[in-house]
């Protein structure tokens, strides 16, 4: 996004500054989600943290995703049982609670779609507490 690099920096400071505010603890090491291939090829610190595409995490570290709804690289539960003598094992697990918090039957793409649309109903309803014409009119609506 930031092509140059003091204004990716200057702007992860500013993102880790709000993040440390609401958290209220120090943060440690940064990542980005779907990174360009100029932050997955910089071995440097940005904003003067470390970050999760440096090579000393993605060489020495398992790396697991559920992306897209599936797991990309294994499964976290078959890299955990196929390392569980190794001492030196950390894994690197990357999940999005909307492949987690929707109904197992349904398509990633579906589970997305449900998620919009509660969002959406819930917009609807706030707005329709918050304004007599919105709700007379979705009172209407329902109707028809």
């Amino acid at each position: 996004f930031y092509k140059d690099p003091e204004k990716l920096n200057l702007e992860c400071k500013k993102e880790v500054k709000v993040l440390e505010n609401i958290i209220n603890k120090k943060v440690k090491i940064i990542s980005f989600h779907r990174p360009s291939k100029k932050i997955l090829n910089m071995n440097n610190k940005i904003a003067g943290l470390e970050h999760t595409y440096m090579n000393k995490f993605v060489d020495d570290i398992f790396y697991c995703s559920d992306s897209q709804g599936l797991w990309r690289y294994s499964n976290p539960y078959n890299m955990i049982n196929h390392n569980i003598s190794n001492k030196k094992f950390i894994l690197h697990l990357l999940l999005h609670p909307i492949w987690w918090t929707t109904p197992n039957n349904l398509r990633p793409a579906e589970k997305v779609d449900l998620h919009i649309k509660k969002k959406y109903t819930l917009i609807m309803e706030l707005a329709a507490k918050n304004c007599k014409p919105y709700s007379k009119f979705l009172n209407i609506k329902k109707r028809d």
